[in-house]
């Protein structure tokens, strides 16, 4: 699968292994899965025999969703991931404009 997936995308460009140690390590993951493409992936899937990897149209529609949804929480982590902000301003900085979009969608 590996030389097949290298053929397509080239060497050492691979999709990011998640961490648990790191709070955007999905987001980055899915991020990476995104960028290689539907069609790309599936056709390396099927070629290397592995049609258990072939991703359906809701499977990727939800990945893309699960993107819109992680990428605006990115800045705040990495933000409350440091030593130098104070993290209880961090929080309520970060999360103003999310009960902002609650409040229009009543």
């Amino acid at each position: 699968m590996q030389d097949k997936f290298e053929e397509v995308f080239g060497a050492n460009v691979g999709v990011p292994a998640t961490n648990a140690t790191r709070w955007n390590s999905l987001l980055h993951q899915v991020k990476g899965i995104l960028r290689k493409g539907m069609t790309e992936l599936n056709g390396v899937s099927r070629e290397a025999d592995h049609s258990e990897l072939v991703f359906s149209q809701k499977e990727w529609e939800q990945l893309t969703e699960l993107d819109v949804v992680l990428t605006p929480f990115k800045e705040y982590t990495d933000i409350l991931q440091g030593d130098e902000v104070s993290t209880f301003v961090s929080i309520c900085e970060g999360t103003l404009p999310f009960k902002k979009l609650a409040l229009l969608s009543l």
